[in-house]
Parts: C-alpha cells; structure tokens; sequence
C-alpha cells in the first residue's frame, strides 16, 4: 500500500494528536488527588483547552527541531542540487567531453583484466541461470 496515496500522513498527525491529548489526560490524572479531582470537576472546555495547549505546545517543540533540522540540512542539500545542475549544463554545453570521460571509464575498466574476468564469470552464471526457452509444437 502506499502511504500517501492512502492519507497516511493524515493518519499519521491524529495518531500523533491523540497519543499527546491521552498522555496530557494521564498526567493530569496522575497528578496528586486533588489535582485530578480538580481536572475531573473542570468543565469539558476548560479540559479541551488544556488538551489543546499541551498538543499546541508539543506541536511547537516539533516544528522548532523540525526547523532547526531543515536550516541544518539546507546548506549541503542546495549545494547538491547546485553541482548536479551545474555538472548538467557543462554535460549538455560540451558533450565530446562527457563522452571523452566516460570512454576513459570503460577503458581503464576493459584495461583491468581481472576485473573483467569477475564480470565474464558473472555473466556466464546469469546466463546460465536463465532457463532455454523451446518452441513449442
């Protein structure tokens, strides 16, 4: 199944939501007696906007590492993405040069003969895995 295709990430942010709103219930509940005969005395509004302040106050501290995490990550990630584009415009600019590389590759590949010889060898044993098919009469 996909995840996306199947609103998981929806699902994913009510689980989240519903395991912070019974972890505040459960501490609230925890508490000493009178604070959790306080909490059960409290109307429903007061308790939903309890819930509703710990789940904002938990969604905050997620998107603040999320955040940190992000700014962290950018530098390298734009640099990335800038030296594949670049190594791109460069291939399609001069491509007897791209060519003239990778014609280098595969012969300082064909050079080594014992890198070749493992290639044979994988070859033949994947061909010979492959099962002949016959004509049918």
């Amino acid at each position: 199944m996909q995840w996306n295709a199947y609103g998981g990430p929806y699902v994913g942010a009510v689980l989240a939501l519903c395991l912070v709103c019974g972890w505040h219930a459960l501490r609230r509940r925890r508490g000493t007696e009178q604070q959790a005969e306080e909490y059960l005395a409290a109307p429903r509004r007061v308790r939903f906007g309890a819930m509703l302040d710990c789940a904002g106050r938990s969604a905050m501290a997620a998107a603040l590492f999320l955040l940190m995490l992000h700014l962290a990550l950018s530098p390298w990630a734009m640099k990335s993405c800038d030296s594949q584009c670049l190594h791109k415009i460069q291939a399609a600019r001069n491509p007897g040069e791209s060519r003239a590389e990778f014609r280098a590759v595969v012969d300082q590949i064909r050079a080594d003969e014992e890198l070749m010889e493992t290639f044979r060898e994988e070859a033949k044993a994947r061909v010979a895995e492959v099962p002949l098919q016959q004509e049918s009469q």
